[in-house]
């Protein structure tokens, strides 16, 4: 994955059917937890307030800290908003930087009311991305990256099907030490694998990197296996460098019937009201229809019709 050799860590959140987000102005949806391995311990979620939070009506979207940690952490991270088609609707355009002490948030918001939101997707599917990198006083990683590919002054030969990585016995010995001793026990310059060239690519990327794109979860399963095969223990401690996750939310179709007798006698301007009403979907609220007459001077007499949650008398 691209953008990843700074520890970054990159969390997807897909919203399906967004527009039925029922929450009110100061209500918002929650993403499922995430963790960045450079942070142990450390929980971070997203929330979003489709209706804007108390101080303002725009769309706004929060990074938490969801943890009980007591010591602070200083990140980076940026906000992107996108419809189904990769198209961006909202972006934090460059990096933000925070320290978040526990149970703290970070706000972002994209100076979009709900329904310019809802506009812009397509089939109702919003994908937020959020990425997270740590920010240090100074320079650590987990596992100090070294030079992958390069093959000056490589002594090692390591072949899978018709792929070959060369190495350096010195890394080995460092990162893979049981495969090391093996060749020297053997006095042998290289080592053939009974795996995917994928996956011995992978290995052999970690070695040299402390990273491995999880992004591509096809191969976990046989990184795993090939790492208890031939003894590549820091395969245990694997960083995740990506999440994806999905949020469904439910609906139903509710059809009423609202009869409106004389409406010619109606004049311009009138408006209608009828009695509220409530759905099993969403019990802690009422409804009502909402029928304006008005007088277009192309169209002659219009009626414009609207729902409204009496929750918050903002109308849908």
């Amino acid at each position: 994955m691209e953008g990843q050799k700074d520890g970054t860590f990159s969390f997807t959140w897909i919203i399906e059917n967004f527009s039925m987000c029922h929450q009110s102005k100061g209500q918002c949806l929650c993403s499922p937890s995430f963790g960045l391995d450079s942070l142990p311990g450390v929980k971070w979620v997203m929330q979003i307030y489709p209706k804007g939070d108390s101080a303002e009506n725009y769309v706004a979207i929060y990074l938490v800290r969801d943890d009980d940690v007591p010591e602070n952490c200083n990140v980076r991270f940026c906000i992107f908003g996108r419809n189904s088609n990769a198209k961006s609707i909202f972006s934090s355009y460059c990096y933000i930087k925070n320290v978040f002490s526990s149970k703290s948030s970070s706000k972002f918001s994209t100076y979009l009311r709900i329904n310019s939101f809802i506009k812009s997707l397509i089939n109702d599917i919003l994908i937020i991305q959020c990425h997270v990198a740590p920010v240090y006083q100074t320079e650590q990683e987990l596992l100090p990256e070294l030079s992958c590919g390069n093959e000056l002054f490589a002594d090692v030969e390591l072949r899978a099907g018709d792929t070959t990585c060369k190495a350096h016995k010195a890394i080995l010995w460092a990162r893979w030490p049981r495969l090391a001793e093996k060749l020297d026990s053997s006095e042998s310059y290289g080592q053939i694998f009974d795996i995917c060239p994928n996956v011995l690519e992978a290995m052999v990327k970690y070695v040299y990197t402390g990273k491995i794109d999880c992004s591509k979860s096809k191969i976990l399963p046989q990184l795993y296996a090939a790492a208890a095969k031939y003894e590549l223990p820091i395969l245990k401690c694997i960083h995740v460098v990506a999440q994806k996750v999905i949020t469904h939310i439910n609906g139903n179709k509710i059809t009423f019937e609202c009869p409106i007798q004389d409406t010619l006698s109606f004049s311009t301007g009138t408006l209608l009201y009828n009695h509220e009403f409530s759905v099993d979907v969403l019990k802690s609220c009422n409804w009502n229809l909402t029928c304006h007459m008005q007088e277009h001077s192309k169209y002659g007499r219009n009626f414009y019709i609207w729902i409204s949650s009496l929750c918050d008398q903002e109308s849908e």
